[in-house]
């Protein structure tokens, strides 16, 4: 039988699963459904969120029921969440050990951006390209959930 690479067949507790399309970059929620087979109305927080569609660990999830909150600092992506995730909550702020402001350094179509310089500095040197360094709201997770 001929499986395409990001449709696998599942096993779970309870049996096999159906196939499913993984949007993630790494499988991440392939193995996590594998984690939680039972849960058909989950929850998740994504920090990070990027783009709602491409290399999405949580779109399988959304597109399956789950709802849940969104954190993308980047103003570009995070209107992306809004229009795409509409039962989502979505949150324009970045996350951080305390309160306060940041410096964001976007690097866009990457999963790359950052608020450590020195991380922007060594994508740039990568040959990436910062398309914005923008002043960002930071706030603590646990503020959040």
């Amino acid at each position: 039988m001929d499986i395409p690479l990001r449709t696998p067949i599942e096993f779970s507790p309870t049996g096999f699963l159906p196939p499913m399309r993984s949007y993630a970059q790494n499988y991440e929620d392939v193995m996590l459904r594998r984690a939680f087979p039972e849960i058909k109305n989950g929850f998740y927080v994504d920090v990070g969120a990027i783009d709602p569609r491409r290399d999405s660990t949580t779109r399988y999830f959304y597109e399956s029921g789950w709802r849940g909150i969104n954190i993308e600092p980047a103003e570009q992506y995070l209107k992306l969440h809004e229009a795409a995730r509409p039962e989502d909550v979505n949150l324009g702020v970045a996350c951080g050990a305390r309160n306060g402001v940041g410096t964001l350094h976007v690097i866009p179509d990457t999963g790359l951006s950052t608020m450590v310089p020195e991380y922007a500095d060594g994508a740039k040197a990568a040959g990436h390209v910062i398309s914005e360094v923008a002043e960002v709201r930071v706030v603590r997770l646990e503020s959040i959930i």
